[in-house]
């Protein structure tokens, strides 16, 4: 699979990256390639079952190393982020790269529908986004320089800019001991089970 992205990226074993008539690539990419092997004829029906049990595997393996295969050249479309019901779950990788991948998504939600100049009147919601786990991203609020962590800032600012947005914020965690002071003292509601 990695051998056929090459070729179709351009590249040739003696091409660089960023040489010229190649392109990037990530790993969804990559996995393009892996489906169209595994859909290929010529397979029993207990070889391809093989293949991508072990394929899966030795994916599940590099995102456990926390490898930086997660990310692509290809992102998820904002506005298929913004329509539905979408579940995005981090559950694979460290926490640090959880803050990466978490960070990025809020931002460019919130860039977006800022730039979509989107005003709506107090208590009005239109988005609702739920962080479950929530400590799992906000307990790690200081780096071990002991600066706070670029996530804990950013979720903080979301927390008081999103509602303006039309966003709902929903923080769920088990113990509010794993979060910052001003993630729980800033949430409007609070509910204790």
């Amino acid at each position: 699979a990695m051998n056929r992205v090459f070729a179709q990226k351009g590249y040739t074993d003696a091409s660089c990256a960023g040489d010229e008539g190649t392109c990037a690539f990530g790993l969804s990419e990559f996995m393009e390639a892996f489906s169209a092997i595994l859909n290929e004829p010529g397979y029993s029906s207990r070889t391809q079952m093989d293949i991508k049990r072990g394929g899966l595997a030795r994916l599940q393996t590099l995102f456990s190393q926390d490898k930086r295969v997660f990310d692509s050249v290809n992102t998820v479309p904002i506005q298929e982020l913004l329509t539905g019901e979408n579940v995005l779950q981090l559950n694979c990788l460290s926490s640090d790269a959880k803050q990466v991948v978490a960070s990025l998504m809020l931002l460019s939600i919130s860039a977006f529908l800022r730039l979509r100049g989107r005003t709506v009147t107090p208590g009005d919601v239109k988005l609702v986004i739920l962080l479950d786990e929530a400590h799992a991203l906000l307990q790690n609020t200081v780096d071990s320089q002991g600066r706070r962590r670029r996530f804990v800032i950013e979720y903080e600012a979301m927390l008081k800019t999103m509602r303006s947005l039309g966003v709902g914020m929903v923080t769920i965690s088990q113990s509010t001991r794993d979060l910052s002071p001003a993630v729980a003292d800033g949430c409007e509601t609070k509910l204790f089970l």
